[in-house]
């Protein structure tokens, strides 16, 4: 069973601590307010051609959520689940809070008007819609953008994504610009609930951003994201990224650029910006073009995957731990003392905990490296490409044909793209690879020199029906005045990305 006596335990537990709070609670200004049960429309459903969008819409309430709410989503997401037409669901909200715990002061009245059966009732539905959306089999995400307290970060929280929006960031960057000021912070941890740090889902909310219109919104969050990597780049206290899960898009860039990089055996490390018709963008240039030999271009262009141990070996990972010790080991950090050299005492806490006994697996493309090196040096795709095929036509080996299927499924022009953005970040610092890809991110999504954004994340990550039509459809139809137009700055009325440089030290290793 779903953890059913968790789930009313905690049940029973609201119930009583609701019950002694009305009891002691004096007679309040808004007595003549009682739960609004508007059924209607307290949801709005959206659907598209393999995804289904909820918009909780009680703004004038915060989004509260009550029993009508959680009757219609319960019922929405059963019949979803098990609707071979949906491939993923998006909960969103209708206003400034996604939701503030405002299902409290519903329950308030509820017991104050001794509708105690009324109060169970939304108790018993949000229980269960939460454990559902925990256990759902099809990716639930969730866009935070606003106010999440109370019932709104069990519904969402405990869900497979969770969208990063502008406010969120805005509230990250403000967290850390305190922290590294105020001597009682020693140093940060940064993880993740769930299956996934961070899964790239940001490229989804700009795809909503860009398909309603709203051009301004997608900048907006983008300019946060960028100034938040280079924060935490260079940020003079030590920075903990616990990465148990699924790291790829912007999940990288607030991670891997930090001082400290804990890896699992459930870690999986990608960027698969290629497959999207998009750019390696979040620093991935910078941390790329510094890996050993020529592994950057190929993990760029074939968007192929690394697990725990292949980023130790590569160093985008700085310490290894086997999932199940995670817990403790995060226990014991956040006991310890930081007082001086905190670098070093955080170094020598890891080290200790830390398991050198895993190795690479034969299949390892880090194994390969004399191939990679040999293949993915060339100047061009074209003559990547042509590399590759001579090797699978020599040898016959499949791994050979494995890689030639990524690169075709790409979109030849992000190829040629990321190809020259991992070139140029080599001989850039930093802020400057942050400010290219920026200008970069800026160029593509407008669609303004290609469609391939919106059609790569359509096709992939909304419809899921994995056959973009990619515009230009091949290489030798991807001029060198389109790869130029990514690369070209913005206009004077775009807004730039200002970095700190001179305020702090730049590391030009990670």
């Amino acid at each position: 069973m779903r953890r059913q006596s968790h789930v009313l335990h905690c049940h029973r537990l609201i119930i009583d601590e609701i019950k002694r709070r009305t009891r002691s609670s004096s007679s309040s200004s808004n007595s003549n307010r009682s739960p609004i049960n508007d059924s209607n429309s307290c949801v709005l459903v959206e659907e598209n051609a393999s995804s289904r969008t909820v918009a909780l819409n009680r703004p004038s309430s915060l989004n509260a959520l009550n029993a009508p709410m959680m009757k219609k989503l319960h019922k929405l997401y059963e019949s979803w689940e098990h609707n071979p037409n949906v491939g993923f669901v998006v909960m969103k909200c209708v206003g400034n809070a996604f939701s503030a715990g405002g299902d409290l002061v519903s329950l308030f009245h509820y017991i104050k008007e001794g509708n105690i059966e009324g109060a169970k009732e939304i108790l018993w539905w949000i229980y269960k819609f939460i454990y559902l959306v925990h256990t759902y089999s099809k990716p639930h995400v969730a866009i935070l953008n606003g106010i999440v307290m109370g019932g709104g970060g069990g519904v969402s929280i405990l869900g497979a994504f969770r969208i990063v929006t502008d406010k969120t960031m805005k509230k990250l960057h403000k967290l850390y610009e305190s922290w590294e000021h105020n001597p009682n912070v020693g140093f940060v941890l940064m993880k993740g609930v769930g299956n996934a740090f961070s899964a790239g889902g940001d490229l989804v909310f700009l795809f909503h951003y860009i398909k309603e219109g709203n051009i301004e919104g997608a900048k907006e969050i983008l300019w946060w994201i960028y100034k938040f990597i280079y924060l935490v780049h260079t940020y003079s206290k030590p920075h903990v990224a616990i990465l148990n899960g699924i790291v790829m898009g912007g999940g990288g860039g607030v991670s891997i650029l930090g001082a400290f990089r804990i890896v699992t055996d459930k870690t999986v490390f990608a960027t698969p910006e290629a497959l999207v018709g998009h750019h390696t963008d979040g620093g991935a240039s910078f941390y790329l073009s510094r890996l050993p030999g020529h592994l950057g271009e190929y993990l760029g262009l074939t968007a192929d995957r690394l697990n725990g141990t292949e980023m130790m070996a590569c160093r985008l990972a700085t310490h290894y731990l086997h999932h199940t010790n995670v817990g403790l080991t995060e226990d014991h950090l956040k006991n310890i003392l930081v007082v001086e050299d905190p670098n070093y005492v955080i170094e020598t806490f890891l080290e200790k905990y830390t398991d050198h006994s895993v190795h690479l697996d034969n299949n390892s493309v880090l194994k390969r490296m004399e191939t990679v090196n040999k293949c993915f040096s060339h100047e061009t795709v074209e003559e990547i490409i042509n590399a590759l095929e001579t090797e699978a036509a020599s040898t016959r080996d499949g791994w050979y044909f494995a890689v030639l299927k990524k690169l075709k499924d790409a979109s030849p022009l992000s190829l040629k793209v990321i190809l020259r953005s991992i070139r140029e970040g080599r001989f850039q610092t930093l802020d400057q690879c942050l400010i290219r890809e920026y200008q970069m991110t800026l160029q593509g999504i407008t669609g303004k020199i290609s469609s391939d954004f919106r059609e790569g994340v359509r096709a992939r990550m909304i419809d899921k029906d994995f056959a973009p039509k990619w515009d230009p459809p091949s290489l030798k139809h991807v001029s060198e005045d389109m790869v130029d137009q990514y690369f070209s700055p913005l206009s004077a009325l775009e807004p730039k990305l200002d970095l700190p440089i001179n305020k702090k030290s730049v590391k030009e290793d990670y």
